[in-house]
């Protein structure tokens, strides 16, 4: 980034020198973070330790090429990893699928045959089972009398003191088994057991600390270094991040994570708001959401606009949604057009093709999930929801069985939906690049399409989810750095 440190990264370098107090950055979308961080470690007495917590793979891959050999680079998850491996060695394994093992076996003994009159009801009331384990874990919800309010919170319909029962002893194996352990794990256990040590470090660079939950935040108290006899913490850490870019609220990040770490003893908190990304007529329009932020006096003016996203979008352009069929059903008028697209997002092919489950036929899956839907509206209105379209936990469902159920009718058979959701969803970025808003955090194009506005913000959000909804419409806007074009025609309703 070549350019004159403004006044505001003036001050943070000047604090970085001057004072010993831990740095809190609310840093605005494309103000320069990366580059502040880098230059903030220049700064720094050069026999000191230091170690970056990159966000994700993506992020910790670039700072390797920029940072010094000696400063250490890594994610939560890497140096969770790292720690259980020095502690258990070849002893425990990697396993993607523990939770599933784990609540196979236990599920044996619970006659869930007298409570589901099908396979399918089995299948799904287990796949809750895992999904609240996983929350619990993330969020160190260990004791019973927490776990109703984590499934409230996320609309996890298992709040009998049965249920509840099952999740404390898959938990509880869970936590115990260190044979193996689960991507979940590698930060979850580093979190509850001390007896999984970690190197502890002078200076701490911790990266989009919005969206850190509790086990991450466990990890950043073992890894400051402190006192061998006091244990009084003599380390310092520099946090990055945006209150207003928080959106990982499913991930079990808690929207009131930036007030642990602006009231973390000892720590300062200081402005990045000049946005080195995003032409002034863009940030003119996310000056409507987060009115701190500023674009530099030389930016280009750039253009925010309406457009159509079938004829003018070509290879390189971001075209964004809050949901995922609407790119599904872009995705093919594409294909049929011969542009080249993809659409962000491995993970979102593994859930759906984890929704397909043990069921052998295509007629099958799509009778199975059409009930499926109208049994979560029949039950919505029987807890006095009005109007179920409007509740956000169905919205999430009927986005998931409409993406699934559009595959459905257009593959031969279970084997071929398969096949077509892995090649339609891929980390791969190339061509014309359709993604949900959460996926494309951290990337940004000189021309960004937002398809649907209408579904931002989702409808009937509200306290948490609403904030975050807000929030994405924020990201989504900064993610263009020259043109943001809204398309308010193109729509994937009523479409074959």
């Amino acid at each position: 980034m070549e350019h004159k440190p403004t006044n505001e990264q003036v001050k943070i370098f000047d604090c970085t020198i001057k004072r010993p107090e831990n740095l809190l950055i609310k840093a605005r979308a494309g103000s320069g973070k990366t580059h502040t961080a880098l230059e903030c470690t220049k700064l720094l007495p050069k026999d000191k330790s230091i170690i970056f917590l990159a966000f994700n793979k993506h992020i910790q891959e670039e700072l390797k090429t920029k940072l010094p050999e000696q400063i250490k680079c890594y994610t939560t998850y890497g140096l969770g990893m790292s720690a259980i491996k020095r502690k258990y060695g070849d002893k425990i394994k990697f396993d993607e699928f523990k939770i599933d093992k784990i609540i196979q076996k236990k599920s044996k003994l619970w006659n869930l045959g007298e409570e589901f009159k099908d396979s399918e009801k089995i299948s799904d009331y287990l796949y809750s089972i895992k999904k609240l384990v996983n929350l619990c874990r993330l969020s160190l919800t260990l004791k019973p009398e927490y776990i109703p309010y984590v499934a409230d919170r996320h609309e996890i319909n298992l709040k009998k003191s049965n249920d509840i029962k099952r999740v404390l002893k898959v938990l509880d194996e869970a936590t115990k088994n260190r044979d193996s352990f689960d991507y979940t794990d590698m930060i979850f256990l580093p979190a509850i057991d001390n007896g999984i040590w970690m190197f502890q470090y002078d200076y701490v660079y911790v990266d989009e600390c919005q969206d850190f939950n509790q086990c991450q935040i466990k990890i950043l108290e073992k890894i400051i270094k402190r006192d061998r006899v006091t244990k009084k913490v003599t380390g310092r850490f520099f946090f990055f991040g945006d209150d207003l870019q928080q959106i990982y609220g499913f991930n079990s990040s808690d929207e009131n994570v930036i007030k642990w770490f602006n009231n973390y003893p000892n720590t300062i908190t200081l402005p990045l708001t000049t946005s080195f990304r995003c032409s002034k007529n863009v940030i003119n329009k996310a000056q409507e959401y987060v009115p701190d932020i500023n674009a530099m006096e030389s930016a280009p003016d750039g253009i925010v606009r309406e457009g159509n996203v079938l004829t003018e979008a070509k290879s390189g352009d971001f075209v964004l949604c809050r949901t995922t069929a609407p790119l599904v059903k872009l995705f093919f008028e594409f294909l049929l057009k011969g542009d080249k697209a993809i659409i962000k997002g491995s993970d979102i092919g593994v859930h759906l093709i984890e929704s397909v489950g043990n069921i052998k036929t295509i007629d099958r899956l799509i009778s199975y999930w059409q009930n499926e839907l109208i049994s979560y509206s029949s039950q919505l209105k029987n807890e006095g929801i009005l109007n179920p379209l409007e509740h956000s936990g169905y919205i999430a469902l009927d986005d998931k069985v409409t993406t699934l159920l559009f595959l459905a009718k257009i593959s031969d058979n279970i084997p071929d939906l398969k096949n077509k959701i892995n090649y339609i969803f891929t980390d791969e970025i190339s061509g014309i690049v359709l993604s949900t808003i959460h996926k494309v955090k951290g990337l940004e194009s000189d021309r960004v399409f937002i398809i649907r506005p209408d579904l931002l913000p989702m409808k009937n959000a509200h306290g948490w989810q609403l904030a975050q909804e807000n929030n994405l419409i924020y990201v989504a806007i900064t993610r263009a750095k020259l043109e943001l074009i809204y398309d308010n025609e193109w729509t994937d309703e009523n479409k074959k």
